[in-house]
């Protein structure tokens, strides 16, 4: 028997140096959480953590060594203890089980953050009667950036520049758990935002403290740039805090998620996203697959959340018993043949009758995920069919 197992039959088999209490979390370190944003690693955070609880680690160290020494004695090794004790206090870090950044997150409440759309607003000059540029220009500007045609949600915009006396930033506001907008690896950080729902834009002046913002049902999607990234509490004048004195749920209507390039990190979607499918010659891209119901489960069906990288479809098919696609995040695309393309969203089901052919993915523009139901599998199962063609694909008309 090696000395580290001999070692290990000494030590408390479980161990937690941290304890975090109900009470303690970071909603007033939300300078800490701009940090961690602004570098896409949580250093800071951990830094911070082991200081704060430095004593209680030094003093539950103590506790488990002075267990491990009585343990040790019991068996006349009070002299290895002695020559081990630094072996000792390592496999003891090893054993630890308490992690306080973790329990610090679990105890917090979402933050208020925005996106920053990178355009400015020109409202009225100080000491002039005039705005810097026409309400007209400034409603084009608006919505330019959110992709907008003219006659959508006129009057909200309208009432937007119009109430943003001084102008200022555009931006889009969501809460958020801010570990949730950290990629881990900065070498592969996010490559796209997505906002939907009720999403709350924003003209905010962060100079004079003032601006005005609606809540426009939207579904955009815009590549990521960390820079245009904030805590609102951490830039001058807060728009949420310091100008508007509102909750911290106020922008919980704005819905959101992010995509990275060998995965995807989902926002909103309660659904695991599974593992990465291997290459497929019946799907276009990236797609990950994770079952929950298997035929031999014996519920005569399948359940499986399927989610497709942005772009990805699959080839033309049909079921022998039928299939139900219930749309739980992004933005897809449905089409059977003969038929024209159908738009999918959060929230859409498709029914989709036995050996009805057809093909679905996701928007070139986003990721998206259903819950895939195959029904009647006594009946048969999938037939493949032809690739869907770059001209199919692309024939969707917005309406």
């Amino acid at each position: 028997m090696n000395q580290t197992l001999q070692l290990t039959d000494y030590i408390p088999q479980y161990v937690s140096l941290y304890y975090v209490d109900y009470r303690d979390d970071l909603d007033e370190h939300e300078d800490i959480q701009e940090e961690c944003i602004r570098s896409n690693k949580m250093e800071k955070l951990y830094e911070k953590a082991y200081e704060w609880y430095e004593e209680q680690e030094s003093s539950n160290m103590h506790d488990y060594l002075e267990e491990t020494r009585k343990n040790m004695e019991t068996d006349n090794l009070a002299g290895e203890f002695e020559e081990h004790e630094d072996e000792i206090r390592e496999l003891i870090y090893d054993r630890n089980d308490s992690d306080p950044v973790k329990d610090l997150i679990r105890n917090s409440s979402v933050t208020n953050f925005f996106y920053s759309l990178g355009v400015e607003i020109s409202g009225y000059l100080t000491g002039c009667s005039l705005r810097g540029e026409s309400v007209a220009m400034a409603c084009h500007k608006v919505r330019r950036a959110l992709h907008l045609k003219k006659g959508q949600f006129d009057e909200k915009i309208e009432e937007l520049v119009g109430n943003a006396t001084y102008g200022g930033e555009l931006r889009i506001y969501f809460n958020a758990m801010f570990d949730r907008l950290i990629s881990k690896d900065p070498e592969n950080d996010f490559k796209s935002i997505r906002f939907h729902g009720n999403v709350v834009v924003a003209i905010a002046d962060s100079r004079n403290g003032s601006g005005h913002h609606v809540r426009i049902p939207l579904d955009i999607t815009f590549p990521f740039r960390r820079e245009n990234l904030f805590v609102d509490s951490q830039v001058h004048y807060s728009y949420a805090n310091e100008v508007c004195g509102m909750t911290n749920d106020w922008c919980d209507s704005t819905k959101w998620e992010t995509a990275i390039v060998n995965g995807l990190r989902k926002g909103d979607d309660p659904f695991a996203l599974g593992t990465l499918m291997p290459d497929n010659p019946n799907f276009t891209d990236k797609a990950w697959l994770q079952g929950y119901v298997a035929p031999q489960d014996g519920f005569g069906c399948t359940v499986a959340n399927v989610t497709f990288a942005p772009g990805c479809r699959n080839s033309w098919h049909s079921h022998k018993g039928g299939q139900i696609l219930l749309c739980t995040s992004g933005k897809g695309y449905y089409q059977e043949k003969g038929k024209p393309i159908q738009l999918l969203l959060p929230g859409n089901v498709v029914k989709i009758a036995p050996d009805v052919i057809h093909w679905h993915g996701a928007a070139p523009d986003s990721e998206f995920t259903h819950i895939a139901i195959g029904t009647q599998l006594d009946k048969g199962g999938v037939t493949w069919l032809e690739p869907v063609t770059d001209e199919e694909y692309n024939s969707y008309e917005e309406k």
